[in-house]
């Protein structure tokens, strides 16, 4: 869903440690710089996750792929290039936290995502949930996305539960390997001889 054109918000309820950032939101960030340059904001529940993802995620992975790694500076600190941007041909990428206004209020782009809205600010200094206010940077690109991925906390209040319940609900479904069937995985599928 997330390269079908005409979706433009795509949502994603998961357990905790599935891969969801390295495998999805890094997959998506490296595809835009790469294919489809365009301002990117990536929201972090507070500035010091942003921080952490820059250092743990995101420069190791554009390190480690040489098309990326000729397109986005990682060492050297400029105006362009900081802990929570970086600049690329076309386009920029802003890390920012839930706990800063100036972040999720002053710069359009086409393309947002939301990482751990339930950990997310629900009324950031008075202004407002800062989820909401990160969704209004999306409306001057008439082709935006805006993605939302989490670990649902307390049922009735949960953010990401909520997005789930707004959607259509569609799930991953694994196709069976004896019939070739499509269902969703769960545990009492699992079967094996010992």
């Amino acid at each position: 869903c997330i390269n079908d054109r005409p979706v433009r918000k795509v949502v994603c309820q998961k357990s905790a440690q599935v891969g969801w950032t390295d495998g999805v939101v890094n997959n998506l960030i490296g595809y835009v710089i790469h294919m489809a340059p365009a301002p990117m904001i990536v929201l972090f529940p507070k500035d010091q996750v942003a921080k952490d993802f820059n250092l743990e995620k995101l420069v190791p992975m554009v390190e480690a792929t040489p098309v990326l790694a000729e397109i986005v500076e990682t060492k050297t600190r400029s105006v362009a290039n900081t802990q929570n941007r970086k600049k690329f041909a076309g386009g920029f990428l802003k890390l920012v936290g839930s706990n800063s206004t100036g972040g999720v209020k002053s710069t359009p782009a086409k393309i947002v995502v939301v990482e751990e809205p339930d950990d997310c600010n629900l009324n950031i200094k008075g202004q407002g949930d800062s989820i909401k206010l990160l969704e209004e940077r999306v409306k001057t690109y008439h082709d935006h996305k805006v993605i939302a991925g989490g670990t649902p906390s307390i049922a009735g209040v949960s953010s990401i539960a909520a997005e789930m319940d707004a959607s259509d609900k569609r799930v991953f479904e694994v196709p069976c390997h004896d019939c070739g069937e499509a269902h969703v995985l769960t545990w009492d599928q699992v079967k094996w001889d010992q």
